[in-house]
């Protein structure tokens, strides 16, 4: 299922300041945009996720963000110190190709979804989105580390697939214990069949639909189920298990 990992860095003065973020906290996701117009349901060219530390760490916040490069995708990570400032960033770079491959384009975020981010204690984060490479759709799950000797970062793709249509939305979700370990990874897509498929054990499996999600899905967090938000125009927003 991997399709491999790279440690390239990128320069972040290269990408467009045009994104979506998406902060979440506690189990809580909202949306914003930093120039505060509406959200425009178009591809855009960067994706973030902010969060915090598990509240029995530290509060440190930090951010992570997805953007197009001509290779393919750059994942970025930062934190905030506790001045407020951001320190630099770090990247990792996702391309597709392999040497030898004939072009096939490159590897591009997927139109809508809601990324996800994972911090454990002080030296461990992750940050996952969804893209598209051809035909393919891909998990790409970004590990920023720091040891003794530095940084290690790196950068996984998992094909998720086949697919039996295309997909038009998705959402990724961390769970983790009291200790802030992650016990459980979400990995949902919304097909253009209507059809609602789920990352289980390495296996993609159709869920039932509990009535018209969300755009862009909304996953929540619980001890043993994951919940989706769904709108109704008479129940309103709503939470039920997937």
């Amino acid at each position: 299922m991997d399709r491999g990992a790279s440690r390239r860095r990128e320069d972040v003065s290269v990408v467009d300041v045009e994104h979506i973020r998406i902060d979440a906290h506690a189990g809580v996701l909202t949306g914003e945009r930093f120039d505060r117009h509406p959200v425009r349901r178009r591809a855009p060219p960067v994706q973030q996720a902010g969060g915090r530390e598990h509240e029995h760490a530290r509060t440190d916040r930090h951010d992570a963000f997805a953007a197009h490069t001509e290779e393919g995708v750059a994942i970025y990570h930062s934190r905030y110190t506790r001045d407020g400032a951001l320190t630099a960033f770090e990247s990792v770079a996702f391309d597709a190709r392999k040497p030898g491959d004939e072009p096939r384009g490159r590897a591009r975020l997927l139109d809508v979804f809601t990324p996800a981010l994972h911090v454990e204690g002080k030296d461990e984060t992750w940050a996952g989105f969804l893209a598209q490479d051809g035909e393919e759709t891909l998990w790409l799950e970004a590990h920023f580390a720091r040891g003794l000797f530095g940084s290690d970062n790196s950068v996984r793709a998992t094909k998720l697939g086949p697919l039996t249509g295309k997909p038009v939305g998705g959402a990724l979700l961390y769970v983790d214990d009291k200790s802030g370990s992650i016990v459980r990874r979400e990995v949902v897509l919304l097909l253009d069949t209507g059809k609602l498929v789920r990352l289980t054990d390495g296996v993609l499996r159709e869920e039932s639909v509990q009535g018209v999600p969300t755009i862009p899905l909304l996953l929540a967090p619980g001890r043993d189920f994951t919940y989706m938000l769904y709108a109704d125009k008479v129940r309103g927003p709503y939470f039920a298990a997937i």
